[in-house]
């Protein structure tokens, strides 16, 4: 488990554990799935948040907020 090598420890408030695939997102959004992954992948790399099957960790929600907006 990625999460769990990392040191990770997702509660409530910091994890987004409905299960959706990247292609729910996107529908919902009205985007693409190949663009919700890019963005995903971006955040990742920022150190934002962690993923994996189905969850989505967010590692620093002040900076998450502020690249977002």
């Amino acid at each position: 488990d990625m999460t769990d090598r990392q040191g990770l420890q997702p509660d409530k408030e910091n994890c987004l554990c409905q299960a959706m695939t990247q292609e729910e997102i996107a529908q919902r959004l009205g985007l693409t799935r190949v663009t919700v992954a890019r963005h995903l992948r971006q955040l990742k790399a920022l150190k934002l948040i962690a993923y994996q099957f189905r969850r989505i960790i967010i590692l620093n929600k002040e900076s998450l907020e502020k690249t977002l907006l």
